[in-house]
């Protein structure tokens, strides 16, 4: 049986490390791109976003509830829209990206908001990574979905802040974005939830 000297590399690589250190940082990354794979068959099959019950959260049986949850559709739709131009062919526009800075800061609901600057970052790493990315009208949506989250992420549980971080990452990929820049979002991303944790000081 011939090995493809692709394979074979990787075969003669992992012959050479320690098996102390193959078993640590081997199984960590086998892991985590394990983990990535599941995350992107997600987006590919529809499940739903972990930032759903953020943006529609169930049971809005009361007229406040109902007009909260439709406000946030509509902010969704505002960022979805924005997004849209990001992803054709060519550099994004300045008009293209101080509409999402726009579209970002008006879906941010409570009482603390994402400093423009990091939005800013945001929209930046968004439009080096989009251009030529291939989603479809769901998965738009979907990212949508989790940037309005993110950016009302105030309240939001560490552990559903790394589903809603994940599954960002997923979707860009899916649409054929590099790792390295889906992984750049997603920081960026991160940084605005952190900076939204932060206590308030008076």
């Amino acid at each position: 049986m011939k090995l493809c000297p692709v394979l074979l590399g990787a075969a003669l690589a992992i012959a050479q490390v320690p098996p102390a250190a193959a078993q640590g940082a081997g199984a960590v990354i086998v892991k985590q791109r394990a983990k990535e794979l599941v995350n992107q068959n997600n987006v590919r099959q529809g499940v739903t976003t972990p930032a759903e019950q953020v943006a529609a959260p169930a049971q809005a049986t009361s007229q406040a509830a109902q007009a909260a949850a439709a406000a946030a559709q509509a902010a969704i739709a505002q960022v979805v829209k924005a997004l849209e131009p990001l992803k054709g062919p060519g550099a994004v526009t300045a008009e293209e990206k101080d509409a999402l800075v726009k579209a970002l800061t008006a879906a941010a609901r409570g009482p603390q908001k994402p400093a423009e600057t990091r939005l800013r970052e945001v929209v930046e790493a968004l439009a080096r990574a989009l251009p030529g990315a291939v989603l479809e009208e769901g998965e738009l949506r979907r990212l949508g979905t989790d940037l309005y989250a993110l950016v009302n992420g105030a309240s939001l549980a560490p552990g559903r802040t790394r589903q809603i971080l994940d599954d960002v990452q997923a979707i860009l990929q899916v649409g054929g974005v590099r790792r390295a820049r889906a992984l750049d979002v997603v920081r960026r991303l991160e940084q605005v939830v952190q900076s939204l944790q932060q206590p308030v000081t008076p």
